[in-house]
């Protein structure tokens, strides 16, 4: 006869579920820490740092591109507020507060004290970390996949309360989609902003690409291996260049923001460089217009970005994409010059 199962407080996990939590926190790494330990945080465990250097064995300048990608987004978020009015903010896959840099909320309210924040996560470590260090009356910790949709996260009854809906949100996805894997749609994801949100929005977005199809696969698979719950890839620049066809970029259009000067070498000296990488960090800042236009590109990119970006980089070169030879729903779409001008050559392989 089984024994009766040890009587709990009722919400309150019992030991073993307990005891698996932190089993998972010890053995397995999380994309949220490995991204902490590359720009300097104190959240990670050795699981954390053996798998971020492992990784920096295939991407040696990873610490770089972390810190590349977070200076990025802190820029905008202050250029948003200062220079278009930006009040509201949408912070998707937020991961671990920093302690040694700005959170979102805290770059806005020190230029506009009003200004009120989202973070949005799925991780239950950034989760309790987010409600501990980042909540206060100006901002919400919304718990939500991705995959899932926008619509549950603007929907929710915490992002409802804060976020006025006739104003405009800037919705940030940085060192983000390239934690979503292909099955997640992040095609659709960005599809969706411009139909979603109020006139006037923007999302600011950041990915890791390479134009080396076989170390980008490497890195990609390592993190897969490694990762708590998965991950996505390094997507080709022209993969990353599709995803945001649809979208108005701003100049100077999607950027490599590796080409930016490196980090202060004081920050950087518990990290190791190990020659040169194949890897680079795009970024780029959108207005999200609502136009009839837009949405149809965008429809189009959402159902056939993926395959575009298997017509190659001539296409992009040419400043079109023929999806309607793909299915005939598709209609053409026109890159940005600002776009096409970024884009790798035609004489890469893919």
């Amino acid at each position: 006869m089984t024994p009766p199962a040890p009587a709990t407080t009722a919400g309150t996990p019992d030991r073993t579920t307990v005891d698996q939590v932190i089993e998972g926190l010890l053995t397995q790494a999380r994309s949220c820490r490995v991204t902490d330990y590359f720009i300097g945080g104190s959240d990670s465990f050795r699981v954390d740092r053996a798998t971020a250097l492992a990784f920096m064995r295939l991407v040696s300048n990873a610490p770089d591109l972390a810190f590349h990608a977070r200076a990025f987004t802190e820029h905008s978020v202050g250029a948003l507020v200062r220079e278009h009015g930006i009040r509201q903010f949408v912070d998707l896959g937020c991961g671990l507060p920093l302690h040694s840099r700005r959170n979102v909320h805290e770059i806005a309210q020190a230029i506009a004290a009003d200004s009120t924040t989202v973070y949005v996560d799925n991780d239950p470590l950034v989760l309790n970390h987010a409600r501990l260090y980042l909540r206060t009356d100006q901002t919400a910790v919304v718990e939500a996949d991705l995959a899932d949709g926008l619509h549950p996260i603007l929907e929710h009854p915490k992002a409802r309360a804060l976020l006025d809906p006739d104003r405009p949100v800037a919705v940030l996805l940085c060192s983000t989609l390239e934690t979503l894997p292909d099955e997640a749609l992040p095609a659709a994801l960005l599809a969706d902003l411009p139909s979603l949100m109020p006139a006037g929005s923007f999302v600011v977005l950041t990915h890791l690409a390479s134009a080396d199809e076989h170390a980008a696969d490497r890195a990609s698979a390592l993190m897969r291996q490694q990762i708590l719950g998965g991950w996505g890839r390094i997507r080709s620049h022209n993969e990353v260049a599709a995803l945001v066809a649809g979208l108005s970029l701003l100049e100077p259009g999607l950027t490599d923001l590796s080409t930016l000067p490196p980090p202060a070498p004081a920050v950087r000296t518990a990290l190791r460089e190990t020659g040169p990488s194949p890897v680079t960090v795009l970024g780029a800042v959108a207005r999200l217009d609502p136009s009839p236009a837009t949405r149809r590109r965008a429809a189009a990119r959402a159902f056939g970005a993926h395959n575009a970006a298997q017509l190659g980089y001539a296409a992009v070169a040419t400043g079109t994409v023929q999806l309607d030879a793909i299915h005939p729903a598709c209609p053409r779409l026109t890159l940005p010059d600002a776009l096409i001008k970024t884009a790798p050559p035609a004489g890469d392989p893919r």
